[in-house]
């Protein structure tokens, strides 16, 4: 395969369609060029929005390549530039093979990069630059004739996602395998010792490539992402242990180019390791334990800023999975990283260049345009609500996947996702408070932005529903996934939108009522007035004396405000003489069981937060509300004990963290 954007390998098993491989194949060899136009579908309905405001934490995985752009588009780059910021993209994301740019040994080239590097500043974006692929000459194992993998092949990733590994037998390219001498000294002096300005070892490739890549464009590239997917065997053949020690050369040899440099963790597939073992987040704990065993990773952070993920077809991982990839990481003791997921989609069916069916029952993952569309919009609100700094979606055009991924086909009509982009970029865009607050089996993310009170609800199941949420406007808009909207008002404190049922039962677990995409989104926006003051709150009063576990219930109030959000609820043991002991942090729940010890005596306290981001102080001592624990009480007071085991309310909402900014 030639160029960094061609297609997958036509050898390499179709995931899911055996019976089209050898079609499939054709066509992503022709480039497309085949498929008339006749055969596409009509893209006159998707109307885009006029641009919306760029914001950091948007970005498009291939708005343009190291090399250009794809043959395959048929738009110019002034087209395909201003299509990613009329989204409200600030970040691109692309690779820079090291197989491109050092053809022979120690010679490089960087003049077709450079060209793509002025082009992506000129417009404002900012780049997650992949450094991967290593050259034959430096090889240590694989495969010399087989093509190196690309960013742009993701129907192996899919199929490892449902389960199948057999794609994971083909020949492995020599490009993934560790490059040659990767443990000799990483600087010049023999040594490991980082310092700002050393000079690489040249006979460390490896550190050498990274070295001269971030010298030449550290003034307009920051961020460095070490590989691509180092837990897929497809994109890295050596162990754990020796992605690690390419991780640690990297960033070492990046950050003596410049200081500044914010270094990456190759974005994870996820699946492989996960799938082998059953064991969730498996190739991250492998990483950590590697990490622990090298007594210089705290010195030095670990050697990575940022870890970012890869996830596809289900909306949902990028909050469930990445709060659980949160609480690891706290619980091996890895703080202060900045969380990414930097590809996700779900490719459409139905469209080029495979136009496999819709109702084809092994394209498992995929999505109708609609489904395609509101997927975007709930990736975003999920990643945002758990905490994401940034989401990127795959990709802006097909060029030469596989499957259509693409905001837009390569003749430069957009598909319905493009527009929910757009959606989700404008009322998401600069928010500074989130809360994930599901209501059954509908999903519900309030957002606080510039533009006010935004939250966005969807149906989780295949039935439709009926949601009333509470109004802190009279009147206010809701805006649907295509962009328009329509000015509704409450009527009792409420508003009340129907949700259309989820339709997406694609999943690879093969569950027919396993809904793996949303039913389509709706936003309400609400444009409250200013608001500064912040929410008032109490602990409701407990008896003098309680057996443990018992439950502890609160409740806060925002007249004329923009609404509670969530509350952090603070206890005192007494009788140990301890100080304020935080118990819960910015959860949305309203009750909560505590467990105590017997004889002793506690004291609790709350506080709110509004959806404005206003924070209300900590009451003075004593709190608000205190109790006994005893063995067991007096018969005339049992019966009054709430013994209901946990809080009210959606379980989902004890364990929520929400991230808030600015």
């Amino acid at each position: 395969m030639s160029g960094s954007h061609g297609p997958f390998p036509w050898w390499l098993p179709v995931a899911r369609r055996p019976g089209r491989r050898v079609l499939l194949g054709l066509i992503l060899v022709l480039g497309g060029l085949l498929l008339s136009q006749a055969a596409r579908p009509a893209a006159g309905a998707v109307t885009p929005l006029p641009a919306v405001p760029p914001d950091g934490r948007f970005g498009i995985v291939h708005i343009s390549y190291a090399d250009g752009g794809s043959p395959l588009r048929q738009t110019s780059p002034a087209v395909w530039y201003g299509q990613a910021v009329e989204a409200g993209a600030r970040w691109n994301r692309w690779a820079l093979y090291w197989t491109d740019v050092e053809r022979a040994e120690g010679q490089f080239d960087y003049s077709r990069v450079w060209a793509t590097v002025r082009a992506d500043r000129e417009r404002g974006l900012e780049i997650d630059a992949v450094l991967l692929g290593t050259p034959g000459f430096y090889a240590t194992a694989g495969a010399l004739a087989v093509a190196a993998p690309r960013l742009t092949d993701r129907r192996a990733v899919l199929a490892v996602q449902g389960g199948d590994l057999s794609v994971l037998r083909s020949p492995v390219s020599a490009a993934s395998s560790p490059p040659r001498n990767l443990y000799a000294p990483i600087f010049a002096d023999g040594t490991d010792s980082y310092a700002p300005g050393k000079p690489p070892n040249p006979s460390n490739p490896w550190a050498r490539f990274v070295w001269r890549t971030v010298s030449e464009f550290k003034d307009h590239i920051k961020h460095w992402e070490i590989w691509n997917e180092p837990d897929f065997s497809l994109f890295w053949s050596g162990s754990v242990a020796d992605y690690v020690r390419l991780l640690k050369v990297g960033a070492l040899a990046a950050r003596a180019a410049d200081p500044q440099a914010r270094i990456l963790v190759g974005g994870m597939m996820y699946w492989e390791w996960a799938n082998r073992t059953g064991t969730e987040h498996a190739w991250l704990r492998a990483f950590l334990d590697e990490l622990a065993r090298d007594p210089e990773a705290p010195r030095y952070g670990y050697y990575f800023d940022i870890i970012p993920w890869h996830f596809y077809s289900r909306p949902s991982d990028l909050y469930d999975r990445i709060r659980s990839a949160q609480a690891l990481l706290a619980q091996r003791g890895v703080a202060g990283k900045t969380l990414w997921v930097n590809e996700t989609n779900a490719p459409a069916c139905g469209e080029p260049p495979a136009f496999v069916s819709c109702s084809d029952p092994n394209y498992k993952g995929a999505a109708t345009l609609e489904e395609q569309a509101a997927f975007v919009i709930q990736a975003f609100a999920y990643g945002l609500a758990a905490g994401l700094e940034r989401v990127f979606v795959f990709q802006h055009y097909d060029d030469g996947n596989g499957e259509a991924f693409g905001l837009f086909r390569n003749d430069g009509s957009p598909r319905p996702a493009y527009v929910a982009y757009q959606v989700a970029a404008r009322y998401f865009g600069g928010f500074f408070a989130v809360s994930r607050q599901p209501l059954g089996t509908v999903e519900r993310i309030i957002f606080g932005t510039p533009q006010g009170k935004v939250t966005v609800v969807w149906s989780r199941t295949d039935s439709p529903a009926t949601v009333s949420l509470p109004a802190v406007t009279t009147t206010a808009r809701v805006v649907e996934s295509d962009g328009t909207s329509q000015t509704v008002t409450a009527q009792n404190g409420l508003y009340t939108l129907t949700l259309a049922p989820a339709t997406n039962n694609r999943s690879f677990t093969g569950d027919p009522r396993d809904f793996i995409i949303g039913g389509r989104p709706r936003l309400l926006v609400e444009e409250p007035p200013p608001d500064s003051q912040p929410p008032t709150s109490r602990v409701l009063p407990l008896p003098a004396q309680t057996t443990s576990p018992f439950t502890v219930r609160w409740s806060g109030e925002d007249p004329g405000g923009w609404g509670v959000m969530d509350y952090d609820v603070e206890y005192q043991d007494l009788t140990a003489g301890t100080g304020w002991q935080r118990w819960l942090t910015a959860t949305p729940a309203t009750a909560a069981t505590f467990s105590g010890q017997t004889g002793h005596t506690y004291r609790f306290r709350v506080r709110a937060r509004d959806f404005r981001n206003n924070l209300e102080p900590w009451p003075p001592d004593p709190g608000d509300a205190e109790t006994t624990v005893v063995g067991a009480l007096p018969p005339s007071t049992a019966g009054g004990l709430i013994q209901n085991g946990g809080f009210e309310g959606d379980p989902a909402l004890l364990d929520q963290t929400w991230r808030r900014s600015g």
